[in-house]
């Protein structure tokens, strides 16, 4: 069986906790889980960053999945919700929504309920603590969770009939950094510390007492701060925290549990709902810190500590290693040694499209010119040019990118855990990357960090990709004479040497043919520019219809023109010449107005050592005089 999880920033922990809930349990089933996710960022602000990250809840096709678990409000924007919503209800598939009311006869609610913990907290610092002054730290209020805590806060403190001053409510974004936010805007008000500070997370409660504790105040003596969903840093900390336990491993179980019933085809349910349930600890002035605790705490953080330290250094040796990657070769080397420290079992990078598409697309943009896709999007088909597969590269070309993998790939058995992440440079679609059977102990926040670095060496190499072919453009453009099309002088010199080594590995030699127009000025003063310019243009027309397409054809001057061509017999030059004046003919019996008229001279390769093509112009130039005048003498 196959589920989809959409979900946004999972390694915020109450997130990690529902997926761990939901893999526990897919686990055991032998169920595949591919986990869509995305980083939000922030609750209160958008950027167009997050438009390239929202884009993975595009790429599933959900019907091909046998059911979904969504944690919407953990999206933080409306318009990726709203797809995502529409395209669930469009492919009926079996759907458990966490936290977020989704309307539909095979979807059921799963409910974080937010108030009673709230209400309990706060009746358990009124009746136990005393507490009758309180401030409030509420989360953003486009967050479900953060108005309904704060609503039950509202009503608690109202229950007690507290007069409460909604100026004393302070609002942060769920992150440590907006609680020392807070803290330093209460300590800066300079007014006195209520009893107690209500915090609608355990991370905003741990800032907020951070910047107050090292500011010499002291919890709970000189205020009383409690949290919100009993986060493992809510024990580490000193004093621990009074908080609310919120149970997402027991939502991310009942997710799956629910999931699967309906799949299976039984009743549907429209609602289900977990309460929340305080734990009162040192932080409000209950409980106690034993020895053992602390030497357990002292253990796990000593862990983590290791943990950080190792990983950092790979982190930090991957930011520094893709910061200045101009090919995507040098990628590929630098990729595969990096992905190898981090001890996946399977990591895929899957692109858009495939390499003949994509450098069409860097030709149209560095013309300037619009591409045919939506750069926005997902390609149909796509290419997997780096695939790890238990210590083995490999790698997997035309698949169904709605298809997550190719069906061959190693990955696609029962029971895997797919970890699905997007690749965007800025909000341009790059494509994505399948983690599977990542380290336990991997933190997802280090791998959302090695996915940022692939985005940046990903969009660096675009861009390199899209300058050095402007420039290409441009050093072409410069090389061609804008009214003909054939080289220009500077052309001429550029193409020589490749073009003389080309005929002597083929053991050719090298012959200069210098033609110049008869007449021009005539026709100039008769019928004007703009018919000696088409005089001109057809000269050049006829010696590129005449010579081999690896022959160089150039404008030298106003008009006159020098063709490098080959030969192996004097004959063959003498037949090329032939060539010319016959095409000019042609092109006279045509109805035109101005007939043509060219004399030619030419100089051949005597000795390769001695080659100079500046002397050999000038002394076909000579000869192409001596015709001119010879044909002047002769019309006399």
């Amino acid at each position: 069986m196959d589920i989809a999880v959409m979900i946004g920033e999972v390694g915020f922990i109450s997130h990690k906790f529902i997926m761990d809930g939901i893999t526990a349990m897919a686990g055991k089933r032998g169920t595949n889980v591919f986990l869509f996710t995305s980083e939000g960022w922030k609750y209160c602000s958008s950027h167009i960053y997050q438009e390239g990250e929202y884009i993975i809840y595009s790429l599933p096709d959900l019907n091909r999945f046998d059911g979904i678990i969504l944690d919407l409000d953990s999206i933080h924007d409306e318009t990726a919700r709203a797809n995502i919503i529409q395209r669930v209800k469009a492919s009926n598939i079996p759907c458990v929504s966490i936290n977020y009311k989704i309307d539909g006869e095979r979807i059921t609610t799963i409910r974080l309920e937010n108030k009673t913990g709230i209400k309990d907290m706060v009746d358990h610092l009124v009746n136990v603590h005393n507490a009758r002054e309180f401030y409030y730290l509420s989360g953003p209020l486009n967050n479900i969770d953060a108005v309904e805590r704060k609503e039950a806060f509202l009503e608690a403190v109202s229950k007690h009939g507290i007069d409460f001053n909604q100026e004393n409510i302070y609002y942060g974004d769920f992150q440590y950094l907006s609680g020392q936010k807070v803290a330093e805007m209460i300590l800066k008000e300079d007014k006195p510390l209520p009893d107690a500070i209500v915090c609608a997370n355990d991370y905003m409660a741990i800032g907020l007492m951070k910047i107050l504790t090292t500011s010499g105040y002291k919890v709970p003596e000189d205020v009383i701060i409690t949290g919100y969903d009993d986060s493992p840093m809510s024990e580490y900390v000193y004093p621990k925290l009074s908080t609310v336990v919120r149970d997402e491993l027991k939502a991310g179980k009942e997710a799956y549990k629910t999931l699967e019933r309906l799949i299976k085809g039984a009743r549907h349910v429209p609602s289900y709902e977990i309460k929340g349930e305080p734990v009162y600890r040192l932080s409000c002035g209950c409980g106690n810190c034993k020895k053992k605790h602390k030497i357990n705490i002292i253990n796990a953080l000593s862990e983590e500590k290791i943990f950080m330290e190792n990983n950092l250094e790979i982190l930090k040796g991957t930011t520094i290693n893709f910061s200045n990657i101009t090919s995507f070769s040098e990628f590929s080397i630098k990729f595969q040694s990096y992905i190898e420290q981090y001890d996946f079992d399977y990591f895929y990078l899957c692109i858009c499209g495939d390499r003949d598409q994509y450098f069409t697309e860097i030709d149209a943009l560095a013309a300037g010119n619009d591409i045919e896709r939506d750069v926005h999007k997902y390609t149909k088909h796509g290419t997997i040019p780096l695939a790890y597969e238990n210590g083995k590269w490999t790698s997997y070309m035309d698949f169904s990118m709605n298809q997550i993998l190719p069906e061959e790939c190693q990955m696609r058995r029962d029971g895997e855990y797919y970890l699905v992440l997007p690749v965007h440079y800025v909000n341009y679609c790059i494509g994505y990357c399948v983690i599977g059977n990542s380290n336990k102990k991997l933190k997802q926040r280090f791998i959302s960090h090695l996915i940022i670095d692939i985005n940046t060496a990903l969009g660096s190499i675009r861009e390199n990709d899209i300058k050095n072919t402007m420039f290409a453009k441009v050093n072409e453009r410069w090389i061609y004479d804008d009214l003909t099309g054939i080289y220009n002088r500077a052309g001429l010199w550029q193409k020589f040497e490749p073009f003389l080594e080309k005929i002597h590995s083929e053991n050719r030699k090298l012959a200069v043919l210098f033609v110049d127009l008869d007449g021009l000025k005539m026709v100039n003063d008769e019928f004007g520019h703009d018919e000696g310019d088409r005089y001109i243009k057809s000269m050049a027309d006829i010696l590129i219809h005449v010579s081999c397409p690896e022959d160089v054809v150039a404008r030298y001057g106003g008009d006159e023109y020098i063709l490098l061509t080959s030969y192996e017999t004097p004959q063959d030059i003498e037949d090329s010449i032939e060539g010319i004046q016959e095409a000019i003919s042609k092109f006279n019996r045509s109805d035109v107005a101005q007939k043509l008229s060219a004399s030619i001279g030419y100089q051949k390769e005597e000795d390769f050592e001695s080659i100079d093509i500046r002397s050999m112009i000038a002394l076909a130039d000579k000869e192409m005089y001596r015709n001119k005048r010879s044909k002047k003498l002769k019309n006399n």
